[in-house]
């Protein structure tokens, strides 16, 4: 009897541990699913289309599964000679006439002259694995002339963008936008990529979602060759990378 108390408290225990955490966890990501009314706010998705087709049907599906709406899902696929909108389902699929990597939907989405406040970066070998990152994306807090990073500096680009805002840097993605597809034009490009990281935060003006978090990183398999996966509890999300340093050459390729 003693030790069955003693579990149902402790029980109880770690049940208030859970909770006060994710309460301080909220306060610092300021979300408040009370407040009645969502964030307008699009996911907008830099693939490829050598990337698309192995990648971006189940990062739809984690989005809607996390409670996302298919209506606030775009997908901007890169690497194309001639734009055309498709559809994955009912989500929009642009194909762009230029593979800018992570600015390929930051690109695209001042294109469609998109009518939402916000749009939220992410890359298409992201996964959505909780109901968490929908709370993070339709309920954190939000100002019109603010971005809000996944992290703080690196942050892969991947978080919140005023896109009023982000249409006063339409010159600097001008400049970011790649039309070389060959190979030694993509890895030239990448090095610029890799050295402009968050440069359109900076640019802007920048609050991270969370201050000195050094998210769990794992070698996993992906594909055909190994990348170090980083999951993002606080936002439901894991991002697989195969690049993790700079270097002379990158891979490109799932």
């Amino acid at each position: 009897m003693a030790i069955r108390i003693f579990l149902r408290l402790l029980g109880i225990r770690d049940f208030l541990i859970c909770n006060f955490s994710l309460l301080k966890l909220n306060a610092e990501l300021q979300i408040n699913k009370w407040k009645g009314k969502k964030n307008d706010v699009v996911v907008i998705i830099s693939t490829t289309k050598t990337y698309a087709v192995k990648t971006i049907p189940d990062l739809i599906k984690g989005l809607i599964h996390s409670g996302v709406s298919e209506n606030d899902i775009v997908v901007f696929e890169g690497g194309w000679d001639v734009g055309e909108k498709v559809y994955s389902g009912s989500v929009p699929v642009y194909h762009c006439n230029h593979n800018s990597f992570d600015y390929t939907a930051l690109i695209g989405i001042l294109e469609i002259r998109s009518n939402r406040k916000f749009c939220f970066l992410l890359h298409d070998t992201s996964e959505i694995y909780s109901d968490r990152f929908s709370d993070v994306l339709y309920y954190s807090s939000l100002k019109d002339d603010e971005c809000r990073s996944l992290k703080e500096h690196p942050s892969m680009n991947i978080g919140f963008y005023p896109i009023r805002e982000l249409a006063q840097q339409a010159t600097t993605l001008k400049e970011l936008t790649n039309r070389d597809y060959s190979e030694s034009g993509l890895q030239k490009f990448k090095k610029t990529a890799v050295e402009k990281e968050d440069s359109i935060f900076l640019e802007i003006r920048n609050k991270p979602l969370v201050k000195k978090f050094n998210p769990v990183e794992l070698l996993v398999n992906y594909g055909v060759s190994e990348r170090i996966c980083e999951t993002y509890p606080y936002a439901g999300l894991k991002k697989f990378k195969a690049n993790n340093k700079r270097s002379d050459y990158y891979e490109i390729g799932v």
